[in-house]
């Protein structure tokens, strides 16, 4: 089984419809029951997607923790821990956010990080847009979706 990590701006595109972006996270997540791949998130990147989904308006906290919640069952979570925020704290990585997601696929040994962000430049562990994925698996690990997107 292939370990994907999912960027936060791909789970928060899933959770929040974002136009052109929802299609291609939908797919990927709701097609990893197909238990080809698993899908991962770090634990801060939880955080990071409440805050963005809730956009700091508690009225909306119990609709995205259940959202979470339905989320979770499909995205396991890579746990970081006081070693993994100061390796980072004190990486080259300008974008910190983008430092610990990489240090989660890192723990994870991830096979892929899937983002729409360019923060991963210098990442040894392949990365790409979601729209690349499906491509990916099937030219890299011979892992056909055809007809089912």
């Amino acid at each position: 089984m292939l370990h994907v990590l999912l960027d936060t701006n791909v789970l928060v595109d899933f959770l929040l419809r974002r136009p052109r972006f929802y299609e291609d996270a939908r797919n990927i997540i709701t097609l990893s029951t197909a238990a080809d791949y698993a899908l991962w998130m770090g634990v801060s990147q939880v955080t990071d997607i409440f805050h963005l989904a809730t956009q700091g308006r508690i009225p909306n906290a119990a609709l995205v923790k259940q959202e979470l919640a339905e989320l979770r069952k499909h995205v396991h979570v890579v746990p970081l821990g006081e070693g993994d925020v100061d390796a980072m704290l004190a990486s080259p990585w300008p974008d910190f956010e983008d430092a610990l997601v990489w240090r989660a696929a890192d723990l994870l040994r991830a096979d892929a990080i899937i983002t729409r962000d360019k923060g991963f430049p210098t990442s040894p562990i392949p990365t790409m847009e979601p729209s690349e994925f499906f491509d990916w698996l099937e030219r890299v690990h011979g892992i056909s979706y055809k007809g089912l997107i």
